[in-house]
């Protein structure tokens, strides 16, 4: 009788790498990567700065704003629950 060929043997043998290995390539990639990143000038890094806490400074006062309308509103509405 013939053997029939298993999936095993059937198949090439792809050699494990090793975690030693396997970080090697990682960084390589990484590496060759970063090089491909076109990076932002410094005007670019100022005005996004800018941008950033523009809006930050805008939405706390906003949330600001809100906040003391509610506390109001919590005030009034148990004021008149409580009388």
């Amino acid at each position: 009788m013939a053997k029939k060929k298993g999936k095993k043997e059937s198949k090439k043998r792809v050699k494990k790498e090793n975690i030693i290995g396997k970080t090697r390539r990682y960084f390589k990639e990484v590496k060759y990567e970063v090089t491909k990143v076109t990076w932002p000038n410094r005007n670019e890094i100022i005005n996004s700065t800018i941008v950033v806490v523009v809006v930050v400074l805008f939405f706390t006062f906003y949330i600001g704003v809100l906040d003391v309308i509610f506390v109001q509103l919590v005030k009034i509405f148990t004021y008149k629950i409580g009388s």
